[in-house]
């Protein structure tokens, strides 16, 4: 019988200490919030949290990029594509990585301006016409700047800024407008628009002005960000209304930015420094 009753004593005590467990972590938890408001735990929580997000977010956007030079990028992809064992056509778009990496690396030792070399992070659907890629105003870059690729084709514009990140309004999004000029010899000028569709807009070409199939559209010196005649396309309609004093002309742009992964920022608010 005490055996029974010792045994029954301690089936009882078991819950009693468990409760008791719960109501000391309680109080003790009443007693920290009590001296510590609730809004400097949130405050320490959110900031250790933040701190922790911005350390792996700066670490993603920074693998392999621009920070280490196009140079560095250049050799990485010759070496997969040199040791590729895989299909043909993915050692062809490797070799095509490296062409474009290596145009832009020319065409920016080429310039007399800051430049910034930024990777397509990713594409918007097609309603609005703009990239993400991975430079922002951590690195120097501003709204309004010029982007370009390949040989220094522009492409669009800085539209917004984040401190690692930055979206470029392509010249194809209907709410981008610059001034351009056309290479034929009479110094004409007007404004690009985007259009729905691959063709851009030119309007306000004076009436007088001889255009023909083919000329070529180049950025004027209207725009302080953006430099002189960077290449856009070529006249691919002209559009004549006798009502009107001007002219218009569809341009058929020189690139494609959807087979492009790298682009370059020129920032015309910094003259470049260079090493000896």
């Amino acid at each position: 019988m005490p055996l029974l009753a010792q045994k029954q004593s301690s089936k009882t005590t078991k819950p009693v200490r468990i409760i008791s467990t719960i109501t000391f972590v309680i109080f003790f938890l009443f007693i920290i919030f009590s001296w510590t408001p609730a809004s400097i735990v949130l405050e320490k929580t959110q900031h250790i949290l933040y701190s922790t997000s911005s350390s792996l977010n700066t670490f993603i956007v920074q693998i392999f990029s621009p920070s280490d030079s196009l140079n560095s990028q250049i050799n990485y992809y010759q070496e997969l594509a040199a040791n590729s064992v895989s299909s043909q056509t993915e050692t062809a778009q490797l070799k095509r990585r490296v062409k474009e990496l290596e145009e832009l690396l020319g065409y920016q030792q080429s310039v007399e301006y800051k430049t910034i070399a930024a990777k397509v992070l990713s594409y918007a659907p097609s309603e609005q016409l703009t990239l993400l890629i991975d430079q922002g105003f951590h690195d120097g870059v501003k709204t309004g700047l010029a982007v370009v690729i390949n040989t220094g084709f522009l492409i669009g514009t800085i539209d917004s800024v984040s401190e690692y990140t930055s979206t470029v309004r392509l010249l194809e999004d209907p709410q981008s407008s610059i001034p351009v000029s056309i290479i034929n010899g009479e110094s004409t000028s007007g404004m690009l628009n985007g259009e729905e569709g691959f063709l851009l807009h030119m309007y306000f070409i004076p009436h007088d002005r001889i255009l023909s199939i083919g000329d070529i559209i180049v950025t004027s010196n209207l725009y302080e960000r953006i430099p002189n005649e960077l290449p856009i396309g070529t006249i691919h309609e002209i559009i004549l209304d006798e009502t009107s004093p001007f002219q218009e002309a569809l341009v058929e742009p020189l690139y494609s930015t959807s087979e492009y992964s790298n682009v370059l920022i020129i920032d015309t608010t910094s003259v470049r420094i260079y090493e000896e």
